[in-house]
């Protein structure tokens, strides 16, 4: 539930304005592979925080909080690619 709304509004709930733009620019040049590399260029850098999750919900609360943290447009791409 959480990964398709990140793909349906191409990460603009998820991420900040200034990062998703950085995105939106990638996505409009080389098309929608970039929302499977973001995606899971989002999950590699918050592996610890996902990992020690205990349950669904704490689960559930972390994946919908997951892109808000991140500032760097930079490392997140460095990390996607």
């Amino acid at each position: 539930l959480i990964t398709v709304q990140w793909f349906m509004c191409l990460f603009v709930n998820t991420l900040r304005p200034e990062v998703t733009l950085r995105i939106w620019d990638i996505f409009f040049n080389e098309g929608s592979k970039v929302l499977f590399r973001i995606a899971a260029a989002l999950f590699k850098l918050h592996e610890k925080q996902l990992v020690a999750v205990k349950d669904a919900a704490d689960l559930f609360y972390a994946l919908r909080s997951i892109g808000k943290d991140v500032v760097d447009a930079d490392k997140l791409i460095s990390a996607a690619y």
